[in-house]
């Protein structure tokens, strides 16, 4: 069993010194220089229940180079209970180009 326990030791020893490579250089599929996002790139869908009294609010935008993303859902004022379901989504024409966020 020490055998073991010192082997397993020695291991992460000489793991630890290994160093890490990323398998591919990350590249930027949009680096939002652009002044509206580019529908080539992008389309994006927002969903809420058809309920007269419930209000949404959504942004999809670039501001200083970065994508900014907004989403507010308001419920109905007739009611305090219950649920809304409402979403805000944006994706990429070319998902497999997306490889980390």
């Amino acid at each position: 069993m020490k055998t073991v326990l010192q082997c397993a030791v020695m291991l992460v020893v000489v793991l630890i010194g290994v160093p890490g490579y990323a398998a591919e250089r990350l590249v930027p599929d949009d680096d939002f220089n652009a002044t509206h996002l580019d529908p080539d790139k992008w389309f994006g869908r927002d969903y809420s229940p058809a309920v007269p009294s419930a209000s949404t609010e959504a942004i999809r935008q670039i501001q200083d180079h970065r994508l900014r993303l907004v989403y507010r859902s308001y419920g109905p004022t007739d009611s305090d209970s219950g649920r809304l379901r409402s979403e805000l989504t944006l994706m990429s024409r070319n998902p497999a180009a997306v490889t980390a966020i």
